[in-house]
């Protein structure tokens, strides 16, 4: 009798949490798009005083416009963050995905800010396995981005990308060469807004890492970061294989 009500009770819950996910979604949902209205005004403005006063504003004029205007540019990245976070896996269905084909994908999207960055880029073989192919295919390009993004200074950038069979999951490895992850922030930078730089020192949302971890757990998987032994960081991420 007591194990049946203590299931009940987890059942309870379960679907408590699951309704307070669903309401902080639909939160992060509704204020993403009411907040798009607002700032195409404030871009929109600022453009137009621009333009009117092209050759006759001071320089603390312009100064504080293009303050607003690089503001207007970060506020637009992260609505369209929280917008694509909210929207991870809705109405979608498993379908069997080639990882070398979205890998391929995420190459040729990403082919101007590799070359921009000298970034050298291999893999070893990946596997077909039951996934959101947009969702697999944005966790590679943010994984690979983050790892040009986070590069030594004056060092071209190397990112090796490997999978192997664990019984059950494929373990993906995402490898740099770039200036790793301090062993008590490892945890932390999956959290949604979370920075561990300043804006001036690297650009970004604190979106990027939080998108990884939420699409692998809609595969019912699991993401870590450890430290490469070669210099660098290893983000490790595993699927279920079937």
């Amino acid at each position: 009798m007591q194990l049946k009500e203590e299931s009940t009770k987890m059942e309870q819950l379960i679907e408590t949490l699951k309704d307070k996910n669903h309401e902080l979604e639909q939160f992060a949902f509704i204020t993403s798009h009411d907040l798009q209205e607002p700032l195409r005004t404030i871009t929109t403005v600022v453009a137009d005083l621009e333009q009117q006063n092209k050759g006759d504003m001071d320089e603390m004029t312009s100064i504080y416009l293009g303050f607003l205007s690089q503001s207007a540019v970060r506020m637009r990245a992260l609505i369209t963050g929280l917008l694509e976070y909210s929207r991870l896996g809705k109405d979608k269905l498993l379908e069997k995905v080639d990882c070398n084909i979205i890998l391929q994908e995420c190459l040729a999207d990403l082919r101007t800010y590799i070359q921009e960055n000298q970034a050298i880029i291999t893999s070893s073989p990946l596997p077909e396995l039951p996934a959101y192919g947009l969702e697999l295919k944005l966790l590679f390009q943010n994984l690979i981005s983050n790892a040009i993004k986070f590069r030594k200074k004056n060092i071209s950038p190397q990112i090796r990308i490997t999978a192997l069979q664990d019984n059950n999951y494929w373990v993906f490895s995402v490898a740099d060469n770039g200036i790793g992850i301090d062993a008590r922030f490892q945890e932390k930078i999956f959290v949604i807004f979370h920075r561990l730089h300043s804006r001036t020192a690297y650009e970004g949302t604190g979106i990027g890492l939080a998108h990884c971890r939420k699409i692998v757990e809609l595969h019912r998987g699991k993401i870590w970061v450890e430290p490469n032994p070669e210099g660098g960081s290893i983000f490790r991420f595993k699927l279920p294989v079937i």
